[in-house]
């Protein structure tokens, strides 16, 4: 029998829908972003890969990570397997950029779940565990009572439960949306735990891979991690809610889509932050400026005005003929215009 997701569609679904559509479509169409872009995806890919190894009690602060991501932190440095976990994170990532960049599209598939536990636990455990799914059975026990939580379904079954929710996946196409989907796959792979370890890790990297096959990337500025890592014991419980409700996936539905919508909200604060002033944004639209041109013009819209008083303190690493050769390219572009004579020179934005 085919397989097919038990939930209902509640009306907090439908509120978080509405929230994460309305902040989507900010994020995206909002100008200034280009020259933020490459920030702002750095920045999430290392929160998904301290936060996401951090839930399993990886103990390296976000610091950390982000020195050993930028290659100044070495496995000498730290506890070999918590080093090992965080470079594996981070290339299971850039191996699906990888393989999205070179396809175009990547199908969701068994082969494809394999090659990213592989890569994630390479290292870690047994080479014989690596990218292989279980032949052993599975029990979660909880760490407070020290009481079975959760019993796996059987080692001979996890190839058929996994092939069925793929199978699922690919046929739903418009019929369900892509939130849900993503939402799906991340409690389905956990339940299944298909493998002696790392399902958690593998779970959500899929879950993420999802919405970005479905044209949710984002421009690949969110990050889901930090959110299940500020409170665990809600995210375990959403997880376990599953269970408990004998396969239904609502309740956590609800969780997932509630903390997606708040990350984009979270997000798309941000990047109006950026691009405040109604008139700029509707005038420029999506423009490609330098970091240090977006500084410039951010400047100006806060305090009104620019001076060679001011460049001279917020950009101080630049000679004047820099910043002067920055401000006549804004002036070209139309955003900002110059006020006053040379010695008393003010650049201020274009009516």
């Amino acid at each position: 029998m085919p397989y097919e997701p038990k939930y209902t569609i509640t009306h907090d679904i439908l509120i978080n829908i509405s929230r994460i559509e309305s902040s989507r479509a900010i994020i995206v169409n909002s100008p200034l972003i280009p020259a933020w872009e490459r920030r702002f995806q750095k920045e999430a890919l290392f929160r998904a890969v301290h936060y996401s190894t951090h839930i399993e009690n990886n103990p390296l602060s976000y610091k950390e990570v982000s020195l050993i991501m930028h290659g100044k932190l070495k496995s000498d440095d730290v506890r070999v397997r918590d080093y090992k976990e965080v470079v594996n994170y981070r290339e299971v990532l850039k191996y699906l950029d990888k393989e999205i960049a070179k396809k175009g599209e990547l199908r969701l598939d068994s082969d494809l779940l394999l090659k990213i536990h592989g890569i994630i636990s390479e290292g870690l455990i047994p080479p014989k565990y690596c990218g292989v799914y279980r032949n052993v059975p599975v029990v979660l026990v909880n760490s407070k009572t020290r009481k079975i939580s959760y019993r796996a379904p059987e080692s001979k079954f996890v190839f058929g439960l996994v092939k069925d929710l793929f199978n699922w996946y690919n046929k739903s196409d418009n019929r369900v949306h892509p939130v849900i989907k993503s939402g799906i796959l991340h409690t389905q792979i956990a339940r299944i735990h298909p493998f002696v370890e790392a399902n958690g890790r593998t779970a959500r990297v899929v879950a993420t891979l999802s919405l970005l096959l479905d044209d949710y990337d984002i421009k690949r500025f969110f990050c889901l991690d930090e959110h299940y890592d500020s409170d665990l014991d809600r995210y375990y419980g959403a997880l376990q809610s599953v269970e408990e409700a004998k396969g239904d996936m609502t309740g956590w539905l609800e969780y997932f889509s509630d903390g997606l919508a708040e990350e984009l909200e979270r997000i798309k604060e941000r990047v109006m932050g950026l691009s405040h002033d109604i008139k700029l944004r509707k005038k420029i639209g999506q423009v490609a400026l330098t970091d240090r041109q977006v500084k410039i013009l951010s400047f100006i819209q806060n305090h009104g005005y620019i001076n060679n008083k001011e460049w001279r303190i917020i950009l101080h690493k630049f000679s004047d003929d820099t910043i002067l050769r920055d401000l006549k390219v804004l002036m070209k572009r139309g955003l900002i215009k110059k006020t006053g004579k040379t010695k008393s020179a003010r650049y201020v934005l274009r009516d």
